[in-house]
């Protein structure tokens, strides 16, 4: 995955808006926010998390630092299309 800008977000979710399972790995110690619905904020510096998403949710993930940061996410337990967008 190409490195997330800052100020930018990743939007991820499938083609059929059905529940899935994702990790989402920050190997540096600048700050990634996870947003979805229905959950408090989520700060990830330097560390890996797994989340299971509900079906018609979206997740963002925000680079509030001042460089790009190269995450890695990996999607799994779905059956349909993933899409993601960087705006």
């Amino acid at each position: 995955m190409k490195p997330l800008a800052p100020g930018k977000k990743l939007l991820i979710y499938l083609e059929d808006r059905s529940a899935f399972d994702m990790d989402i790995k920050n190997a540096t110690m600048d700050t990634l926010v996870l947003k979805r619905t229905g959950h408090e904020d989520q700060i990830i510096i330097n560390k890996q998390i797994s989340i299971a998403v509900v079906e018609r949710s979206d997740v963002e993930i925000l680079n509030l630092s001042k460089k790009n940061i190269k995450t890695v996410v990996r999607v799994y337990n779905h059956k349909s299309k993933v899409i993601n967008e960087i705006k």
